[in-house]
């Protein structure tokens, strides 16, 4: 069909004419108002040479074409593995306030080296919900991740306790209540839905939970890690786009380790474990990602 719509006769060879496809019979038919051109052998000759002409550009014009179809498909990005950063409080909403140290400013430092950092990589797109010092409510915070649709999203604050001995990171995972009273009985349209809704929860869960656990494992020994929660933590709670994780990073109420937070390498320790924590995560979905485009359909 290519070949077929590019090879069309050039049009008749007239001053009034514009050249547009006809047959050589017409061109030559028209060939005695050319003036000068009387002769037919002339005329075929001329109207080859347009022929040859027309032909190569048209060729031209199709190399061209290729090369752009061919350049925008073989080179055009794939899917960005898409993290949202929580960097908690902000503006007026100091968080917690020890020493002369601000929560807010805190994560907010470490949010913005975690994103420095994760932007080196390849296949990577990564989202604050906050780079400044602003207030930012929680539903805005959750919007934001949701209308991002995330692979992953993580929420970053600092603990405080009144007990001054308590220290180290946790971790926490969003709370899981399930009923599963419905499954007993075949289920209505309705139910099903929720049921459905359920087990995208669980599995999120699921991955959030294998997520806080390689946390554990890659977190700075400078600063102990603690234990793995459960809590209704509201961004935690509402957000629906992708497995959801807060860090407390330290207890800034505790001396020493608000001390250790405060230096930059303690810090730079911190986000390279969160970094590789990420990174490990990504590679086994995309892994997973493609094992299952893969598998055999039933």
């Amino acid at each position: 069909m290519v070949v077929g719509s590019l090879c069309l006769w050039p049009p008749a060879i007239d001053r009034n004419t514009n050249l547009l496809w006809q047959e050589p019979a017409e061109v030559l038919a028209q060939s005695r108002f050319w003036p000068g051109h009387e002769d037919r052998t002339r005329a075929r000759f001329y109207t080859q040479q347009m022929l040859t002409t027309t032909l190569a550009r048209k060729f031209q014009a199709l190399v061209g074409f290729l090369f752009l179809f061919c350049a925008l498909t073989l080179f055009s990005p794939a899917h960005a593995f898409t993290i949202v950063i929580d960097p908690g409080h902000g503006g007026n909403d100091l968080g917690a306030r020890y020493g002369g140290l601000l929560e807010k400013n805190l994560v907010r430092d470490v949010s913005l080296a975690l994103r420095t950092e994760l932007e080196k990589e390849k296949g990577l797109k990564v989202l604050l919900t906050r780079d400044t010092d602003s207030p930012l409510a929680l539903s805005d915070r959750v919007r934001f991740a949701d209308a991002s649709e995330p692979d992953l999203f993580l929420s970053i604050h600092a603990n405080a306790s009144e007990n001054k001995n308590v220290k180290g990171a946790e971790f926490y995972l969003r709370s899981m209540d399930f009923d599963h009273s419905a499954a007993k009985t075949p289920p209505a349209d309705s139910d099903l839905e929720v049921i459905l809704a359920e087990l995208h929860q669980q599995g999120q869960f699921l991955n959030s939970l294998a997520l806080s656990k390689d946390l554990v494992k890659n977190w700075p020994v400078a600063v102990s890690s603690r234990s793995l929660r459960q809590a209704p933590f509201y961004v935690l709670n509402k957000t629906k786009a992708a497995p959801a994780i807060l860090i407390e990073i330290g207890y800034m109420s505790h001396t020493g380790e608000r001390k250790r937070l405060r230096e930059p390498s303690v810090q730079n320790s911190i986000v390279m474990g969160i970094k590789k924590t990420l990174l490990g995560y990504r590679d086994r979905y995309l892994s997973s990602q493609k094992e299952q485009k893969a598998a055999p359909k039933e």
